[in-house]
């Protein structure tokens, strides 16, 4: 299951096209299952459910969850300036001035919980094999000598910083993280290594069009390897944007033209994803800019200012969303190329003086000229698919001194619809060749698949022929170029060349337990693909020839490649997954193909593809500890025993290892919990409202599918959800209602014989099966009605009354919390910032429980409450010892609601009136938290000490010197976004899960009155 962030984008636009407060809208409701593999990892139905909105042509593209994230963030205004950003980052920097000794106590150090040995078991890897993890690589460099004795691999991580290796071919890296200490942000997107002047340079901020891609702070420069760093003089010119490329001209002896290529990032991961920023009026411009002082100043290139989304900045070439890819000609002086979103490739023979257009992306309309009826073919619209059309691009010279361009190109494909109509304006994935770029109107030829599709089916889908000789490079990317691409080839190998995107699933084997197992198709998912004539024709290098049953393999997603200098046919490549490296042989595999259940011209593209496969693929992820944590849970039985949900690397669990996780299950990971009276029971969630429930202490072979039922309504890609903390089997989750199961999601029986991943009937789990079951009995709570949803919208075509008012409607469910103090008290938020109280969350009869709404004044809840700020919640924390007192975290900026400023409020509310007083918490001074997205609030019981999460860290004010307001919780925490804290109050445990650095612990200062034995009892 390729559950990733930027899959959301469909989902959420189903959503957003169906309400006038589109930017508040998450994931769509539907009701129907999708029995096709599709393009994911797992092959569990359940997982696969929604496959047919994931491909359908009407989403607005792979910005459109990151915009949505935005929009949440910024609610209720449409955007955020730069300067409240800066402000944000400024405070952080304030408040760790302040100090940390605040209060009569104070915490220890964080310590790193891992893993350093995130291991996928065979069962769970499509692959068969075992795997080491680590989170998701967007860039790399290497030295110009690698061999066994010394061999330089620069790793730059999406949320973890710049990793370094001085034995990249040894079999044991030992990583070294070498940017700690220097960035001021932990999200890297370009590496560059300057091998005549020694020089290495980092760009911060990833620009892949993601929703967890995160804005940087500019780019650093290292004269010794990555040991020390100082940053660019011009780097104002990329605060709060993401670096993508950097180029050091060659034809400069001096080193001092530098190039560069930046977009888009977003600001602000939350533990359900409620609220992010992308689009931020008044900040630099985006695309292509060059310096010639080394990186004092910058200009951008042919700058015309592009309004999206309501907001305007200035972007070379008029491109929304920057640009991917800039490099000089490598025998050309003077000649400079970039890839540019939405407008294809450019070039400038003037060393960018002067810019022109010699591919856009809307050329060559994809129309075959032969197609089966009864199909329908759209011609092309002349534009560029879903505005985020993403070209790269490789050169080499050729032996009579031109130069060739190798480019791929795609879009938001697949290039048909649900209904299996064709678009030619759906810009799949494609790969072209032009020789002699150099100058004039070079002529791109067209390598992939076209004019041999065919009807295949009763649907109306639409297939191409393998047969087609330009097959290999088809729909490479699956329908997100935007995300995953890449072209790369060797220098002085002007004939070698590796194209990578995605992960074809349906074409790759599924050598793991699940119930799809699979010997494969047409190929082994042409994630990586290589060309040793030109690029006439492609092998496959997804799998290795180690093993028939269990070989080596590339974990989907990839972003970066690199040879070895002395074997091209040796290669570094970063995914989602981490890093692996090939032995540099190839092997002829294609006897694999003879099991596959296929005849014809698939059976012979299966047997080409696999001619030459690596000879050996090994993981590299021992050590590099760079996992994005979506959330942490901790074990109310065990305190060494936690769980977390990672981004497209599944739900990890350690018993009290700090460095070994094991993965329990696949795909991404969401949130987690345990149950209140039985520790062997726990739940999971990957994304949008799938999850999972474990009976057997989480045996990767044990979960159950049991949250088919809120697939009814919309909800955030990570959905909140809860167990109840003292009623046996009783969980909340949270959509457009609350919805309630007190039976874990029904018989364990019942889901472990229909709705098991791995072994279950129903054809929600087995994409095989022609009977149904429905896995989960989840019901609403409170009016079941669409009028009684928490996040009644007026706007709603139909509707016509709204129980909860009419202000701050629409949006999401974005959080629940319960409360042990009285078993009945839950309190539940929007991402609107509507707020809730419900004092008999477990009533028998789930359409008694009732709701109170906090931000506003009952009886008709026309009247706002003073001081409740209008923007999305991120988290709450209910007051142990009074159920109607709580401590709320706001996402998004002051100026978004000038009249209700605040991130961090104490809200306490009267039994008998109901009335809600929010009593602001932010500090004054330089205990400030400064105007900044809070990603969460938790408070100690045992001090009363609160904690809160942002992008810059973990901070702390002490119950007993608030008015000193906020310092930094303590030292230890490397420079990262915090999504999510957890709170383990009787162990003094506080949990940070990070966005890009795994795992972190905070030993919280211990009370006078606490007589527990805390080595007997936990703590790592």
């Amino acid at each position: 299951m390729s559950t990733r962030l930027r899959a959301a984008v469909a989902i959420a636009l189903l959503a957003i096209a169906a309400s006038a407060l589109s930017l508040l809208s998450g994931s769509a409701s539907t009701s129907s299952v999708a029995r096709d593999r599709g393009e994911f990892q797992g092959g569990s139905g359940a997982v696969l459910r929604h496959n047919e909105t994931f491909s359908s042509p009407a989403r607005e593209g792979p910005a459109s969850y990151a915009d949505q994230l935005a929009a949440l963030d910024a609610f209720p205004q449409a955007t955020i300036s730069p300067s409240e950003i800066a402000d944000a980052r400024d405070a952080h920097k304030r408040n760790e001035e302040h100090g940390q000794g605040h209060g009569k106590r104070k915490a220890g150090e964080w310590v790193s919980l891992g893993p350093t040995r995130s291991v996928y078991p065979p069962s769970l890897n499509r692959h068969g094999s075992e795997y080491v993890t680590s989170g998701r690589i967007t860039a790399l460099a290497i030295s110009p000598s690698c061999d066994r004795r010394r061999c330089t691999i620069w790793v730059g991580a999406a949320g973890g910083g710049v990793w370094r290796t001085d034995k990249g071919l040894s079999g044991d890296p030992d990583w070294k993280n070498v940017s700690d200490g220097f960035f001021t942000s932990g999200a890297v997107g370009a590496l560059t290594y300057d091998a005549v002047h020694d020089t290495l340079y980092a760009g911060t901020g990833e620009d892949a069009a993601a929703g967890d891609a995160e804005a940087g702070v500019g780019v650093y420069k290292s004269t010794n390897g990555g040991d020390t760093w100082t940053p660019l003089g011009g780097n104002a010119n990329f605060v709060n944007r993401a670096v993508r490329n950097i180029t050091v001209d060659q034809f400069d002896p001096t080193g001092n033209t530098i190039w560069i290529a930046d977009g888009r990032g977003v600001h602000g991961i939350s533990s359900t994803t409620a609220g992010a920023v992308s689009a931020i009026p008044n900040s630099p411009g985006v695309g292509i800019w060059k310096s010639t002082d080394g990186g004092a100043s910058f200009t951008l290139a042919q700058p015309t200012v592009v309004t999206v989304g309501g907001t305007t900045f200035p972007s070379s070439f008029g491109s929304s969303r920057g640009a991917t890819v800039v490099a000089v000609d490598p025998t050309h002086a003077g000649v400079v190329y970039a890839g540019v979103y939405n407008v294809g490739v450019w070039r400038s023979t003037d060393n960018g003086a002067t810019w022109a257009n010699i591919h856009p992306c809307s050329v060559d309309p994809i129309v075959p000229p032969t197609i089966q009826p009864p199909a329908t073919v759209l011609p092309d619209t002349g534009t560029c698919g879903a505005a985020a059309d993403r070209s790269e691009f490789a050169l080499v010279t050729l032996p009579n001194g031109d130069t060739r361009m190798y480019q791929t190109e795609g879009d938001s494909g697949p290039p048909t619809d649900a209904n299996g109509i064709f678009h030619g304006d759906l810009r799949y994935s494609r790969f072209f060749i032009a020789n002699g770029v150099q100058a004039g109107a070079p002529t791109f030829t067209d390598k992939t698949s076209q004019g041999l599709i065919t009807h295949t089916d009763a649907d109306g889908n639409v297939t191409v022929d393998p047969g087609s000789p330009g097959y290999a490079t088809y729909d490479f990317c699956t329908g997100q170029c935007w995300y995953d691409q890449g072209v790369y080839s060797p220098p002085g190998q002007p004939n070698t060349l590796y194209v990578f995107g995605s992960f074809v699933y349906p074409e790759a084997p599924d050598l793991s337990d699940f119930s799809s197992h699979t010997e494969g198709n047409v190929s082994n998912a042409r994630a990586v693909l290589l060309s040793r004539d030109g690029g006439e024709t492609f092998t496959d290098l997804t799998e290795d020839a180690t093993s028939t049953k269990a070989p080596n393999g590339i974990h989907p997603d990839q972003h970066a490649l690199v040879t070895n200098p002395s074997n091209p046919l040796q290669f570094f490549e970063g995914s989602d997954g981490g890093l692996v490296v090939s032995d540099g042989t190839l092997t002829d595999i294609s006897a694999r193909c003879d099991v596959r259940n296929i005849t014809g011209t698939a059976l012979a593209r299966c047997k080409q593809l696999l001619s030459a496969a690596p000879g050996r693929l090994t993981s590299l992820n021992r050590g590099l500890q760079t996992l994005q944590f979506q959330s942490l849970s901790v074990s109310p039985f065990d305190s060494h025993d936690i769980q977390g949900g990672t981004q497209d690397n599944g739900t990890f669990e350690t018993r009290g290892s700090d460095q070994t996780w094991p993965q329990t299950a696949g795909g991404d990971g969401g949130l987690s919990g345990f149950d209140a009276t039985d520790r062997h029971f726990r739940f999971h969630t990957y994304f949008s409202q799938q999850g999972d429930v474990s009976f057997r202490d989480g045996d990767p072979a044990s979960w159950d599918f049991f949250t088919e039922p809120i697939f009814a309504e919309a909800a955030l890609f990570y959905f909140p959800i809860v167990t109840d903390p003292v009623v046996h089997a009783t969980i909340f989750a949270g959509a457009t209602h609350v919805w309630r199961t007190t039976d874990s999601g029904g018989p364990q029986a019942y889901l472990d014989e229909h709705c098991n991943e791995f072994t279950g009937d129903s054809n929600t789990v087995n994409p095989f099966s022609t009977v149904h079951f429905t896995c989960g009995d989840f019901v609403r709570v409170g009016d079941p009605t669409a009028s009684g949803r928490l996040t009644c919208s007026p706007l709603v075509a139909g509707q016509t009354n709204c129980t909860y008012g009419a202000s701050r409607s629409g949006g999401n469910v974005g959080w629940i919390t319960r409360t042990a103090a009285d078993g009945q008290t839950m309190w539940a938020s929007t991402t609107t910032g509507r707020l809730f109280i419900s004092r008999n969350a477990n009533a028998g009869d789930p359409a008694t429980v009732a709701f109170t709404r906090l931000d506003a004044v009952a009886p008709t809840y026309a009247a706002l409450v003073p001081n409740a700020p209008g923007r999305a919640i991120s988290n709450i924390a209910i007051d142990p010892a009074n159920p109607n007192h709580a401590w709320i975290s706001y996402l998004g900026y002051n100026s978004s609601t000038p009249a209700t400023p605040g991130h961090v409020f104490s809200v306490t509310v009267d039994p008998v009136t109901n009335a809600a007083t929010f009593t602001l918490l932010d500090g004054t001074g330089a205990g400030f938290i400064g105007d900044q997205p809070v990603n969460a609030v938790v408070a100690d019981p045992k001090t009363g000490d609160l904690y809160t999460s942002t992008d810059f860290g973990v901070m702390r004010m002490a119950a007993d010197d608030a008015a000193s307001g906020w310092v930094v919780a303590a030292p230890g925490l490397p420079v990262v976004t915090v999504a999510g804290l957890t709170m383990n109050a009787d162990e003094r445990q506080l949990l940070a899960a990070t966005h890009g650095r795994g795992a972190y612990q905070l030993t919280l200062p211990r009370v006078d009155n606490d007589k527990k034995d805390k080595d007997k009892h936990g703590g790592h």
